[in-house]
């Protein structure tokens, strides 16, 4: 009998061990499997900071040169962060109301250098309509011109108020046209508004009416 009883208590201990070990290396497992998975969670957030993203605005449709850029023109899309983005905008309000300087495309980045700032009457300047021999395409408002005649230099610092647009150029009744304007529809698509001095702005609407005006970019 005692033999017997040995026997059995040694079975049972047989057993617990084997279950201990058993329950040891499921509980390794587990271990290495949570390891591995923490290892992998911490390489993609090294992954992550690496590819951080920034917001940058882009032209949501077209943008002619020499327009005034409207908040319905711009979007805002989310790119990957990189050196290269420098000179781009992540806020739209700070183009808005600004000068194209450039045509921009459709989904095109925003750059510093594709924009200017709104031109602006100072005090001691007045505005005159000015219809010029030469194609004003060139023009932007902002942009600071000498208005010339062969013979004469009417204004040596004249800005650009406002510029015919382009489609409008040549059609009837278009901007600067009309009795209004004192320009016929013919010259509606080459009248400038410039801002310049008063004493400029009298010789060059006495000039006008004899002698062909270029613009002249300085």
């Amino acid at each position: 009998m005692s033999v017997f009883g040995m026997d059995r208590q040694g079975g049972r201990r047989t057993r617990n061990d084997l279950k201990s070990r058993r329950r040891s290396a499921m509980l390794y497992r587990l271990g290495i499997a949570l390891c591995a998975g923490l290892a992998v969670w911490a390489a993609l957030q090294c992954v992550v900071s690496l590819t951080a993203n920034q917001p940058v605005v882009v032209a949501g449709s077209t943008i002619g040169r020499g327009e005034t850029i409207d908040a319905r023109q711009l979007t805002v899309v989310t790119v990957p962060a990189s050196a290269a983005m420098g000179g781009m905008f992540d806020d739209s309000t700070a183009i808005v109301g600004k000068i194209a300087r450039v045509d921009i495309d459709v989904g095109s980045p925003i750059l510093t250098s594709m924009i200017g700032e709104t031109p602006t009457v100072e005090a001691s300047q007045t505005t005159v309509q000015v219809t010029l021999a030469s194609v004003p395409e060139s023009l932007i408002p902002g942009d600071v011109v000498k208005l010339v005649t062969a013979s004469a230099t009417l204004s040596g610092h004249a800005t650009v108020i406002t510029v015919p647009r382009h489609d409008d150029a040549g059609e009837a009744g278009g901007p600067g046209g009309g009795l209004l304007s004192g320009t016929s529809d013919d010259d509606a698509g080459s009248t400038v508004t410039f801002a310049m001095a008063p004493n400029e702005a009298l010789a060059t609407l006495k000039a006008q009416q004899d002698h062909p005006i270029l613009a002249v970019q300085q």
